[in-house]
């Protein structure tokens, strides 16, 4: 979504979406007749937690294509949502224009809360990490299917750039093997120093572009832990199980 506003440019937004109302777009895509139901749902959806969810599965599968089932995705249509309330959103409305839909929720706290509460609801949704079957790789977010080592390089790059002298070179994060490491960045930036509203701020505002930095230059070879690949792969085939 980019819109242009006289006097302040050109702006884009990474979270368009999360402002639909029921089944309308927001301007100008409402001018255009474009609505959810209609256009941006398929007949069978895969709703994400958001646009990162959708990049990293999509180039996952695209790597792994060997190694995967063809189709991981059965003919679903991946639909980043913005949020576990924005998923709940499209969930209810799939239902009411007749839809199937299965959700993929994060395995932190809130993920795992929204995933309970849509199955008491009938939904059909399972969470990154039971996907995965692993109990030796720990996947909490979709940053943990990305090699760390990769990940890093771009926390680095974009923390300089951020914080300039106030930002510590990171080399290794601690704790992605039971806090994910979303939060293994938290840490680690509080203990360089870096306040809660500055880590918040760097996480909101950077999330999408570290993802994005480790895609465009992500090859299979890029793997050297092969316990994170193998619970990848897992987690691709009993997704695939779950939509046929």
């Amino acid at each position: 979504m980019v819109a242009k506003e006289k006097g302040r440019g050109t702006k884009v937004s990474s979270k368009w979406w999360t402002k639909y109302t029921q089944n309308e777009l927001p301007s100008p895509l409402d001018e255009i007749s474009l609505t959810w139901s209609e256009d941006l749902l398929g007949s069978k959806n895969v709703i994400l937690e958001g646009p990162i969810d959708e990049k990293v599965f999509y180039k996952l599968t695209e790597l792994l294509e060997e190694q995967v089932t063809t189709d991981p995705f059965n003919g679903y249509r991946l639909v980043p949502a913005g949020g576990t309330e924005a998923m709940s959103n499209l969930a209810h409305l799939s239902k009411n224009h007749n839809k199937k839909c299965f959700l993929v929720n994060d395995s932190d706290t809130a993920g795992l809360e929204e995933k309970t509460r849509l199955a008491g609801e009938s939904f059909h949704c399972d969470d990154l990490k039971s996907l995965s079957g692993s109990t030796i790789f720990n996947i909490v977010t979709i940053e943990d299917l990305l090699p760390k080592d990769l990940y890093i390089d771009e926390l680095n790059k974009l923390g300089k750039k951020t914080f300039s002298t106030i930002w510590k070179e990171v080399s290794n994060l601690h704790g992605i093997g039971t806090l994910g490491i979303i939060e293994a960045i938290r840490v680690r930036m509080n203990r360089n120093g870096l306040a809660q509203n500055e880590i918040k701020n760097f996480l909101d505002n950077y999330k999408y572009a570290l993802a994005i930095g480790v895609i465009n230059v992500l090859n299979l070879e890029d793997y050297g832990d092969n316990d994170q690949k193998e619970a990848i792969k897992m987690l691709f085939t009993n997704l695939s199980a779950k939509l046929d």
